[in-house]
């Protein structure tokens, strides 16, 4: 996907999301951030022999959500009240899924370098 494309995609959804009268709970780029972090989270715990698959196996996935979302300056209940904001708005979950395919997608073509 390239940059103008993704500014477009964002800059769409931004707009679309002010239109709408209410603004999100948690923002855009912050919820997207989350959703991110999240499946790298879960990706890493499924990789044996890492010392991240080890924790992940003798401590809960909600510890390591949790540390996702204080990093990121939201409570469980901000994620879950904006997680259902944007199922409202489908569009812009989908925008939201989209730039994360699309950060996921770079860091891999970075690994695989």
């Amino acid at each position: 996907m390239s940059t103008t494309f993704r500014r477009l995609l964002f800059i769409t959804a931004i707009l679309a999301a002010s239109c709408s009268g209410k603004k999100p709970p948690v923002p855009f780029n912050t919820f997207k951030n989350v959703l991110k972090e999240l499946h790298l989270s879960e990706a890493a715990a499924g990789v044996p022999g890492t010392s991240f698959y080890e924790s992940f196996a003798t401590d809960s996935s909600a510890r390591f959500n949790a540390m996702v979302l204080k990093k990121n300056g939201i409570s469980e209940a901000q994620f879950r009240e904006a997680l259902g904001w944007y199922k409202d708005r489908p569009e812009l979950l989908d925008s939201v899924y989209r730039l994360v395919l699309n950060d996921l997608t770079l860091m891999q073509s970075d690994i695989n370098k």
